[in-house]
């Protein structure tokens, strides 16, 4: 009678292609937030993705990059701001990149601050 010996090895090298990758929906982070309201500017910076990878149960170790403001030409107070997040699984695996828009727009028509003279 023969022995056989029967050896499986399991790995997690698919580099982000199939295992580690984002929950959120692509543009799901993106906003449109008016100059003026900068809870709302604040409110879209704070947004964060959910990643997942088939062999890692804990991938929370997401990593932000926040982007500086671009300004609009012609406008100032209009512009984007883009963010980016990556995340790495236990074996190294990174993610592809996930990519926040945060758009500033100036619709409020100026006011008038002073009190009418009679």
């Amino acid at each position: 009678m023969r022995e056989y010996e029967c050896r499986i090895y399991a790995s997690d090298h698919d580099n982000g292609q199939y295992g580690t990758g984002w929950t959120t929906a692509a543009e799901f982070l993106d906003r449109t937030v008016e100059c003026s309201e900068v809870q709302g500017l604040s409110d879209a910076q704070a947004l964060f993705p959910v990643a997942s990878d088939l062999c890692d149960g804990d991938v929370s170790d997401i990593v932000k990059t926040s982007g500086a403001y671009v300004p609009s030409v012609g406008c100032a107070q209009e512009g984007t701001y883009t963010n980016t997040w990556v995340v790495t699984d236990d074996c190294g695996n990174t993610s592809a990149v996930y990519t926040q828009v945060i758009m500033i727009t100036d619709n409020t028509a100026p006011g008038w601050t002073t009190a009418a003279e009679f």
